[in-house]
């Protein structure tokens, strides 16, 4: 019993520590982002907690992509090149950690998978898309 409760006061204070540890890196960022009038590095916190969650649980992140998507809104950057934001870079996150999932477990990975016929529609979609990119 008395093991339970210090795993509890374990747990509870390093939630604690870490809460106070986001707050100051939070604080810290956002002076810094108003004093140097480079507003980009109070996202910094943002950035650690996505790269953490995606460490512990990449569900969150896709979870997150999900409720972001009907709040998206087009950002036309000065040469004409368009970005939908937050969603688009948070695909590219996701996809990224599919890659690093797949080069890390990829053998415990069912073949049941790649053989589902949505994920072969998906593999024949990226081909033509690749072929279509290479030949224009």
């Amino acid at each position: 019993m008395a093991n339970a409760i210090s795993n509890i006061e374990k747990q509870f204070f390093f939630q604690k520590k870490a809460f106070t540890v986001f707050g100051i890196l939070l604080l810290a960022s956002l002076f810094i982002s108003i004093a140097s009038q480079q507003y980009y590095i109070a996202a910094l916190p943002v950035v650690i907690l996505l790269g953490f969650l995606a460490i512990v649980d990449f569900r969150k992140i896709f979870y997150l992509l999900i409720i972001f998507i009907p709040l998206s809104t087009e950002y036309v950057f000065p040469n004409g090149f368009g970005l939908d934001l937050p969603t688009e870079p948070l695909m590219l996150i996701l996809m990224g950690i599919f890659f690093l999932f797949n080069i890390r477990h990829g053998k415990e990975l069912k073949s049941d998978f790649f053989k589902h016929p949505l994920s072969l529609l998906l593999l024949l979609h990226v081909a033509w898309i690749f072929i279509t990119a290479v030949t224009s």
